[in-house]
């Protein structure tokens, strides 16, 4: 595989200066947990109540968010270019929602890494955030070194 273009470099530089700055509240279990009020026996959308370290790498990249008829979020639209069992009412073959982690591929496309790599790199951030509890200042630079190793061994360095 071919070195992280310049693109996938500034898109790198944005998710984790966005982990750095602060300006998004955290979660655990979920990329994205919106606050849902009940009033009157009606559920309706409220504020955010988080992210995780990855539903920020997804802010960020501006994927697009998907929501019931009321108005209540589902989960982010991530472009794939084969969802092989679309479910639901909001998936198609090449849309996959999801609110638990990044599909590998649109990882290895946006943040321009192998899929071992995506892999690796979606886990051990799904696990610093929700297990280990670690803060975004925490995990960016753990990530960020993930990202330099990955760029090494694909040029051929350890």
């Amino acid at each position: 595989m071919a070195q992280a273009t310049a693109q996938q470099k500034r898109n790198r530089k944005e998710w984790l200066s966005a982990l750095e700055g602060g300006r998004y509240p955290q979660t655990t279990g979920k990329l994205f947990q919106p606050e849902v009020k009940r009033t009157k026996n009606v559920w309706a959308p409220g504020k955010s109540r988080g992210y995780c370290c990855l539903g920020v790498g997804a802010r960020v990249a501006k994927v697009e968010t998907k929501t019931n008829d009321g108005g209540i979020f589902v989960g982010f639209a991530f472009p794939v270019k084969d969802n092989p069992c679309p479910s639901g009412d909001y998936e198609t073959k090449t849309i996959r929602i999801d609110n638990g982690e990044p599909p590998a591929e649109w990882f290895m496309e946006r943040y321009g890494v192998t899929e071992g790599q995506a892999k690796k790199i979606i886990s051990k951030g799904m696990y610093m955030n929700d297990n280990d509890k670690m803060s975004f200042k925490e995990i960016a630079p753990v990530l960020r070194d993930m990202f330099k190793a990955a760029d090494a061994k694909r040029r051929g360095k350890k």
